[in-house]
């Protein structure tokens, strides 16, 4: 089964042999609409209680064509139109500070209009090496019917994007996949985090990558410390593993940090996750769960527009029911 997601519309539609899917949604460059006589038409209702039903905290920017509206929460969810898609500032580590005092976190964007882009921006204490938040667009497939499918049952997962990032000295460029031990888990089965750094803050050297993938492929008991990809595309990657637990969840956070900056293009999710599997990392049998993009925040002012995403996945025959 093919299951294609308009760009345009956003509809469901559904062709092709049952055991392989494929999902197609496509977030096109921004552009500024302009009012009739040249100047944008903007309206800020976030301290004008019930002038468009607004709360708090959320700002309207109509435009000739759309709604752009600005969400301050820095834990809530923001829902497009198009399917399992959302929006999220998801300041997670600041939840020991005070909202718009200590930091402050905005999103903006169409929540009909998917494909006009969406743009973060951020105010967090200074880089003390520890992540205040993750501004991103998250993807369920769950929300569109898709069926529960192993890691090792994908052909293919690879995403196209572009992004902009501001700070680059103290935020980052990066998928983030969660992947559940069973289908369609609760929370506390969560046993996978891959992330992808497409943009790091920071690499290791060059010669404690080599040393560490040395200790790696001889199973040290030792910690594993990062080690180096080598698959087509991918080598030099590091490869950084922890064990955290938050929620009644215990899972291995797997760091992939790429070896040169990708703010643009098409990246192979699958290839990366096949190494992993094939370097015992990974088992495989992982149920994903969801997919995010954006950046994690180490601290600073800055901002994060994504002015283009896509993903496709499908999956092996017959391996979907």
């Amino acid at each position: 089964m093919i299951v294609d997601l308009d760009r345009t519309g956003g509809d469901l539609g559904r062709v092709g042999s049952a055991g392989d899917y494929e999902m197609r949604v496509s977030l096109g460059r921004i552009a500024a609409a302009r009012c009739y006589w040249g100047m944008r038409c903007a309206f800020l209702v976030a301290s004008v209680g019930g002038l468009f039903g607004s709360s708090p905290g959320l700002a309207m920017d109509v435009e000739h064509g759309g709604t752009r509206v600005t969400h301050s929460s820095p834990t809530d969810k923001y829902s497009y139109s198009l399917p399992g898609y959302y929006a999220s500032n998801d300041a997670w580590g600041m939840k020991d500070r005070t909202d718009r005092v200590d930091y402050s976190t905005s999103v903006t964007l169409d929540p009909a209009h998917f494909e006009s882009g969406t743009s973060f921006s951020w105010r967090y204490p200074r880089n003390i090496g520890r992540v205040f938040g993750y501004p991103h667009i998250g993807y369920d497939p769950r929300a569109v019917g898709v069926n529960p499918t192993q890691a090792a049952d994908f052909a293919d997962i690879s995403a196209s994007f572009a992004v902009h990032l501001s700070n680059t000295a103290d935020s980052t460029a990066a998928f983030d996949i969660w992947f559940n031990n069973q289908p369609n888990g609760p929370w506390e089965t969560t046993s996978v985090e891959l992330l992808v750094e497409v943009h790091p803050t920071s690499r290791p050297s060059v010669g404690r990558r080599m040393f560490a993938r040395l200790r790696h492929l001889l199973r040290s008991s030792e910690p594993p410390p990062p080690f180096m990809m080598t698959g087509s595309g991918l080598a030099g990657a590091t490869v950084s593993i922890s064990h955290p637990s938050a929620g009644g969840a215990s899972w291995n956070f797997i760091d992939v940090k790429l070896p040169e900056d990708m703010m643009s293009g098409s990246l192979s999710l699958s290839n990366i996750i096949k190494e992993l599997i094939w370097d015992g990392v990974m088992t495989g049998n992982e149920y994903l769960t969801t997919l995010q993009f954006g950046s994690e925040v180490l601290g600073g002012t800055g901002s994060l527009q994504i002015d283009k995403l896509s993903y496709d996945l499908s999956a092996k025959p017959n391996s979907v029911s």
